[in-house]
């Protein structure tokens, strides 16, 4: 080498000093040397020296080669530091150069010391060169780093073996991350990428790595640290390859396309709303209905313009709610929450806004604490941005269109302006639309009303107002006025408006008249007469036109032919008065009828006279014969007592078989017997009835005004009172009402009152009459008998209640009672350790004819867990001969229960043996009318044994009711009668008296000459 070099020896032997400086100037001859062997003048030479190779023993006195070692290599790092030492183990030398020693040389082998310095120098020459190109290519690089950085871009480097990606700190800082400690990967950069877009750059990298592209480019959105989302640019190379053509390395930029990616979307979307502007007024020109413009206008937002939702709303006519009335997009259905939220007065949603204020609103702010609505859309659907438009016709809102997008960068001022000129065009659109409508409804309606005039099946007149107001003349009359008059419209033009209204009822025409001449609405009924003579009814409503001045100009007539109307309110009158069978006067027409005959009879102080007649044994027709032949009966009635009254006098039917005849104005009571007889002798001759000649005569009732009442509903209740009264004597008779008549009606009905309040409060009592066994003389059962003590008339007797009971269908809940308490009692007298009898419990005909009588009997024994064979039900002869085969299948119905029947009142009317053999019957009842007389009458006695061998020859018992003797005990005993009860033994008695009879044990004492039934023949 040309220069000099410096060479610093630490060597503390002179000799050996000699010895290297003369081996190394052997190829240094220029050399120089500095000589030190102290710490401190070795770091003052390494400062001041600067040398350019280091040559040190490796023991010294003061100082040793290792220390030196460490002091350059903090100092001087790339001088060359060589040992050259007398002796050093391998173990040490390793040290040494793992320390930075740059080579070894032993001092007896210095030939090899300038080789080594001068490989020394060499690698240093190299370091240097690296040092300088790390130099210049960090130079270059913060060069490209500040282009980059300028033009927004970053570097990646990707192993395409491992899928490890590095990327540039500029990377990092376009995602505003710290490059420091940013860190990346294919996996993290897909991660970040949008979900939309992965896809499409997966299969970029795909087709580029593969072969199938000749470059690798691809524009994808990134998330960056905070959030939001910027448009990358990605392009690369391949660099490196394998031996068989595999790509290993992939070198490329990343650069920030946001800006270009918003300023080409803001051109795509001001084309597009240039689109939609050009097609909206193309609908404009060619919409022929609302619903059509509106629907096509948000269409082509959506569908052209690209906005997510399109919608215009109306404001409500009677309030400020915004109701939507033409909408497009793909989530409406947030519309249908919108409707409550218009009206929020502390936070309007931006159409509210926009209709409120007059003015465009614009609304980014959906991801913030702005309206819930809009809140909503930004959480659940994505809309980032909102803008409402008011529709303004003459300074009016009267709705808006509102547009909703996902790019919060929609809607910049120059869309908005478009968008306002398109808002405009619609608002003008809607408005034309809505008048041509208007007229078109105008026209319409016009030609409607036309028609309906013409089609209109009741006559309308035209008149003119402005002459003759009495009787303005006709201007026009429609088909259905010819049709109903016969008079067309050419023949009433002129004429006036009453031409063809019959003038005999001026009341109802001067009522018209004056509606006209007071220019107000009216309506008559009119008797009118048409072209070929004919009467009919006319009803006309009159109403007064007026122009939009308010003058009046016409008066318009409406007519309705009520001709049928009137004869069905007619015939609904004569249904309402009169009897549909008979074409008699029903009751209503009857009361008026009095009414009037009672007024002319005070005028001439005469008398009237009300004959209620009721038709005896005319149920036995009806029900033998059938309905049809009872109402050809009562139709033949009607008719002959029709013909021989008076035409003042009225015959009127209430119901059934039940007539009145009104005599008005007779003078005395003797007038009405020579009328009644007439009446009467009217039913001498035979009615012929279905090819039948039947007789049949009334009842009458007769009650005078004003002696038995001053009212129609008195005089009619008094004649009730005194037919009934001739019923009750036989029949085919009258009876004048007489005061202790009606006595004995009230006290019925008083009766009748307070029956049903006993009934409800429980107040009626069950006696028992004991039932003795004629061989044992014991108590072997009991009669229930009811009793109803009264509080002030005492001990009301059976007789006297039980028909009455019978009549008002009280006997029902009484018989029900009845069972209930009768099988409690047994019950309750078992439990007590009683003797064990049975009680016999009286049915009443209607009780024994009710469809649930099983039920109920049923449902007592089962109440009170009784066993049937202690219940017995009584039955009389009478009751099960009206229908015979109706009781037998009854009889077996209860009899499948268990309970016992008996029979009372046997041979006291028409028995039947045939019928009495077929009756499940267990007793035979003898009557106390056969009884009284047994031991006296041989007729008595004669049937009373006859139903005694009866009942043994049927395998009945027989029982004696009515026993009050010796005697008639001593016959009964003769006879074999079974059982027997009376007041020879007991009365009936109250049941505490009668458990107390039967806890005593007592016994009828039987006859000595009695025979034990079975031993001596009746």
């Amino acid at each position: 080498m040309d220069y000099r070099l410096r060479f610093l020896l630490v060597e503390d032997t002179p000799t050996d000093a000699e010895l290297v400086q003369r081996e190394v100037r052997k190829s240094y001859p220029n050399a120089e040397f500095l000589l030190v062997d102290t710490r401190p003048d070795f770091l003052a030479a390494l400062d001041s020296f600067r040398p350019d190779v280091i040559l040190s023993d490796y023991s010294l006195p003061e100082f040793d080669g290792m220390t030196a070692l460490q002091l350059a290599r903090e100092r001087l790092p790339d001088i060359p530091f060589i040992l050259v030492t007398g002796s050093i183990n391998e173990e040490t030398a390793v040290a040494c150069m793992h320390a930075g020693a740059w080579n070894y040389i032993l001092k007896d082998h210095l030939r090899r010391l300038c080789p080594a310095i001068e490989n020394s120098l060499e690698q240093c020459l190299r370091i240097a060169e690296h040092h300088r190109t790390d130099r210049e290519l960090a130079k270059n690089e913060e060069r490209l780093r500040l282009a980059l950085r300028a033009a927004n871009q970053g570097l990646f480097d990707i192993d395409l073996e491992s899928g490890e990606m590095v990327v540039s700190p500029e990377y990092a800082l376009m995602l505003g991350y710290d490059p420091f400690t940013f860190h990346n990967s294919m996996a993290l950069t897909r991660e970040r990428m949008h979900p939309d877009d992965v896809e499409s750059a997966q299969r970029a990298y795909d087709e580029y790595v593969g072969g199938q592209r000749d470059e690798y480019r691809v524009e994808y959105r990134q998330r960056t640290k905070d959030g939001d989302w910027i448009w990358v640019l990605s392009r690369g190379k391949i660099v490196a390859r394998a031996t068989d053509g595999t790509p290993r390395r992939m070198l490329g930029i990343l650069a920030n396309v946001s800006e270009r990616k918003k300023n080409e979307a803001e051109l795509i979307q001001l084309n597009r709303t240039l689109r939609v502007l050009s097609l909206c007024n193309e609908t404009l020109v060619r919409a022929t209905s609302e619903a059509e413009l509106l629907d096509n206008i948000c269409r082509n937002l959506v569908e052209v313009g690209g906005y997510q939702l399109a919608w215009v709303g109306f404001v409500g006519e009677t309030s400020p709610l915004i109701v939507p009335a033409g909408q497009v997009g793909s989530d409406l259905g947030v519309l249908g929450c919108l409707r409550e939220h218009l009206l929020d007065c502390d936070n309007p949603c931006p159409t509210a806004r926009a209709v409120s204020q007059h003015r465009p609103v614009l609304e980014k702010r959906t991801n913030g604490p702005d309206h819930p609505h809009l809140r909503h859309l930004g959480e659940t659907l994505g809309v980032r941005a909102i803008i409402a438009l008011p529709l303004v016709n003459a300074g009016n809102v009267f709705g808006a269109l509102t547009i909703y997008s996902r790019d919060i960068d929609a809607f910049d001022p120059e869309e908005i302006r478009l968008l306002g000129e398109l808002t405009d065009d619609l608002a003008f659109g809607i408005s034309g639309l809505r008048n041509q409508a208007a007229r078109q409804s105008a026209e319409a309606a016009l030609k409607l009303y036309q028609l309906a005039i013409e089609a209109s099946s009741n006559g309308i007149l035209i008149a003119d107002a402005a002459a003759d107001i009495s009787d303005p003349p006709l201007l026009h009359a429609n088909p259905a006025f010819a049709r109903m008059t016969g008079y067309s419209e050419v023949e009433a033009r002129g004429q006036g408006l009453f031409f063809f209204v019959h003038n005999d009822d001026p009341l109802a025409l001067r009522d018209l008249d004056a509606s006209l001449r007071n220019k107000q609405t009216g309506m008559g009924l009119l008797h009118c007469r048409r072209k070929n003579g004919e009467f009919f009814w006319c009803e006309m409503a009159i109403s007064p036109l007026r122009n939009a001045q308010g003058r009046l100009t016409h008066f318009v007539a409406v007519l309705t032919d009520v001709t049928e109307h009137k004869r069905y309110e007619e015939e609904l009158e004569h249904q309402a008065t009169h009897d549909a069978l008979t074409g008699l006067a029903n009751r209503n027409l009857l009361i008026d009828r009095m009414g009037q005959s009672t007024v002319f009879a005070d005028r001439s102080q005469r008398v009237v006279a009300v004959l209620l007649l009721d038709l005896d044994r005319f149920k036995v027709i009806n029900d033998s014969l059938g309905h049809l032949a009872g109402d050809e009966l009562l139709l033949h009635v009607a008719q002959r007592l029709t013909a021989h009254v008076r035409a003042g006098d009225t015959v009127a039917r209430l119901g059934g078989d039940e007539f009145v005849v009104t005599l008005a104005e007779v003078a005395d009571a003797a007038d009405v017997v020579m009328v009644t007889k007439k009446l009467m002798a009217i039913f001498n001759a035979a009615f012929s009835v279905a090819g039948r000649d039947l007789h049949i005569h009334p009842s009458i009732g007769i009650s005078l005004y004003p002696k038995d009442g001053t009212d129609p509903g008195s005089l009619l209740r008094c004649a009730d009172i005194a037919m009934y009264q001739a019923k009750n004597e036989g029949g085919n008779a009258f009876r004048f009402f007489a005061p202790e008549m009606n006595l004995r009606v009230t006290e019925t009905l008083e009766l009748e009152s307070e029956l049903r309040k006993a009934v409800a409060n429980a107040a009626l009592k069950i006696f028992y009459q004991p039932k003795v066994d004629l061989v044992t003389g014991r108590i072997c059962g009991a009669e229930a008998l009811l009793r109803w003590p009264h509080a002030s008339r005492g001990m009301i007797s059976p007789m006297a209640f039980i028909p009455l009971a019978e009549e008002t269908g009280l006997i029902l809940p009484i018989g029900k009672w009845v069972i209930d308490s009768v099988c409690a009692a047994i019950k309750a007298w078992q439990k007590a350790g009683l003797p064990e009898v049975s009680v016999a419990v009286n049915l009443s005909a209607r009780q024994f004819n009710e469809q649930d009588l099983e039920a109920t009997v049923r449902q007592a024994l089962a109440n009170n867990r009784l066993d049937p064979c202690w219940l017995e039900l009584e039955l009389t002869e009478s009751m099960l001969m009206r229908k015979p085969e109706a009781a037998i299948k009854t009889m077996q119905q209860l009899k499948t229960i268990g309970v016992s029947l008996s029979l009372d009142d046997f041979g006291t009317g028409f028995s039947s043996l045939n019928y009495l053999r077929r009756f499940p019957v267990d007793i035979l009842k003898i009557d106390r009318s056969f009884i009284t007389d047994v031991a006296t009458d041989s007729s008595a006695a004669a049937v009373a044994t006859s139903i005694i061998a009866i009942a043994h020859t049927l395998g009945m018992r027989s029982i004696a009711e009515g026993v009050e003797n010796i005697d008639q005990l001593q016959f009964l005993c003769e006879h074999g009668c079974e059982e027997m009860q009376g007041f020879y033994f007991s009365r009936p008695l109250p049941e505490e008296e009668f458990l107390t009879l039967l806890r005593s044990g007592k016994c009828l004492e039987i006859p000595q000459s009695a025979v034990v039934p079975g031993q001596k023949e009746s």
